[in-house]
């Protein structure tokens, strides 16, 4: 009897560990699902606060983006790597200019074939720039008329006080239809750069004229005529600042032939074209050019 009870203690002291142990695991179970429960209905008032309202339109979440270039300086990069090539291909076309020089100099080319060459290769830049289109060609038709200009003009300077190819009319007639045309040609492409490129030109080859074969009258008349096409300019392109180089130059030689017809030993020696008649017209045209001028 004793042994038995002996042996039968362990055994209750094991059952009810056991139970302790099984009350504690529940109680966690309770805890945990307890924590559960809680987490869900966090997640679900989460979830409320998340979704969208039915009657608003949905807001788009703002993504930071990395900033875009100014096109402003886009544009003046490639503007700045564009340029070697066309000073590159500028260089190259006065080259072929300064062949021909050459070859007339040295006599190989008569002076009027020379000439008449020279002038149709500036010519065939002019063309070049007119054939330039669209607003990524237009430093091309720019540099092309540059080109022309720079071949031209002095061309004509040389055939006109050098060579005696042209007379001072012929070469006041020459001077100004090449003027012309570089500007026909800035008109028509819209380049206002190219317009300054070829009446600035035409003003510095007048006044050389002007000063080496005396003929006051006859390119007072171009300056003149000039003038009037810049005001035509003015009402088409608004390009307003392009008359005044215009004006002063045709005020200068106009106010340096009265006076040299008004010289009191009468007329200095190489003044031939000067007459009292003509520079009366002549001032009158300027006086009518610039009373037009002041209208606009």
């Amino acid at each position: 009897m004793g042994r038995g009870t002996e042996s039968d203690a362990p055994g209750k002291v094991t059952e009810k560990a056991m139970k302790e142990r099984l009350a504690a695991v529940e109680a966690r179970l309770t805890s945990l699902a307890e924590t559960v429960r809680t987490l869900e209905a966090r997640l679900a008032a989460l979830d409320i606060r998340v979704e969208p309202r039915p009657a608003g339109p949905a807001r788009p979440v703002a993504v930071p983006e990395e900033p875009l270039p100014l096109e402003s300086e886009e544009t003046v990069a490639i503007q700045g790597t564009s340029f070697l090539p066309l000073v590159g291909r500028t260089l190259l076309v006065l080259g072929g200019a300064f062949l021909i020089r050459a070859l007339t100099d040295d006599g190989k080319i008569p002076p009027a074939a020379g000439v008449g060459l020279g002038l149709l290769y500036a010519a065939v830049m002019g063309v070049l720039a007119d054939r330039a289109r669209g607003a990524a060609e237009r430093w091309s038709a720019v540099f092309h008329g540059l080109s022309a200009t720079m071949i031209a003009l002095p061309l004509i300077v040389e055939a006109t006080t050098r060579f005696k190819v042209l007379s001072p009319i012929v070469g006041a007639i020459v001077l100004s239809l090449f003027t012309v045309f570089l500007v026909g040609v800035a008109w028509r492409r819209d380049s206002q750069c190219l317009a300054w490129v070829a009446t600035l030109g035409s003003l510095a080859a007048i006044l050389a004229l002007v000063f080496s074969t005396h003929a006051v009258a006859t390119f007072s008349v171009v300056l003149i005529g000039l003038g009037t096409a810049s005001l035509w300019l003015t009402y088409g392109q608004r390009w307003h600042a392009l008359r005044w180089p215009l004006a002063l130059a045709a005020d200068l030689v106009v106010s340096l032939m009265a006076y040299v017809a008004a010289h009191p030993g009468g007329l200095p020696e190489g003044y031939g074209d000067l007459s009292i008649p003509g520079v009366l017209a002549i001032a009158l045209a300027q006086i009518g050019r610039a009373s037009c001028r002041e209208r606009v």
